[in-house]
């Protein structure tokens, strides 16, 4: 294993203790069947809610005011350079005791990572990809990235038994692969930087007249080209 991907990678069950981790799965399960479709992809191959915080020293964590996504078309040249609107998170989600468990643990890795930001944005995006046997899903950019987001938490929940891919790629250059990694267990997590590219491969279904799915959270601080 690269040193990159030793120092990204953390184990669920070391990046937050979970007890009772089938029941919490469940309930993202059922809260995520909520999420509306992502109306910039073709066809319905994501479903996808977004909300931006604020976090300042004096006040804390709060809702922003506004929570249009912006990436820079650099970052992202399939959606980037647009303002993009999302569905609403669920309110379940936001008033889950995981869920705000997971929100503060973000937060504070970010805010002793960065101790000289005493303002930032960060966004929480819940991702759910839908594929059928002919028509598989997959992410935005489509291959190797690096985000206009200083750090990104990617943060695996589930995914169905009758999926395939979803691995995700990590390489230094753009001219090699360093790690190929398949997060499989509950709160399995990429913590991601611009340092290094990266990108998830598409989902498939393995059968024919079923849909597979594949669900994650992702945590990012955003950077100041995103800044609304």
């Amino acid at each position: 294993m690269s040193e990159i991907v030793k120092d990204i990678f953390v184990k669920g069950n070391e990046y937050i203790v979970v007890e009772n981790s089938g029941q919490y799965q469940d309930i993202f399960r059922k809260e995520y069947d909520r999420l509306k479709p992502d109306t910039y992809a073709k066809g319905e191959i994501r479903k996808r809610a977004y909300q931006r915080y604020t976090y300042s020293v004096e006040k804390g964590l709060s809702p922003a005011d506004s929570s249009d996504y912006f990436q820079t078309y650099d970052s992202n040249n399939v959606d980037g350079g647009v303002d993009r609107k999302f569905g609403p998170m669920p309110e379940n989600l936001l008033s889950n005791d995981l869920f705000n468990d997971i929100l503060a643990k973000d937060v504070n890795y970010i805010v002793t990572s960065f101790p000289h930001l005493r303002k930032m944005n960060i966004g929480v995006h819940p991702i759910r990809y839908c594929a059928k046997f002919n028509a598989p899903s997959y992410s935005s950019p489509l291959w190797l990235h690096k985000d206009d987001e200083e750090l990104v938490f990617l943060h695996f929940l589930s995914k169905s038994d009758n999926a395939v891919g979803g691995d995700s790629i990590i390489s230094e250059n753009g001219k090699s692969i360093e790690g190929v990694l398949n997060l499989s267990n509950f709160m399995d997590t990429l913590i991601l930087t611009r340092d290094f590219l990266h990108a998830v491969t598409p989902l498939g279904c393995k059968n024919e007249d079923e849909l597979s799915y594949r669900d994650i959270l992702l945590v990012t601080l955003e950077s100041k080209v995103q800044e609304k």
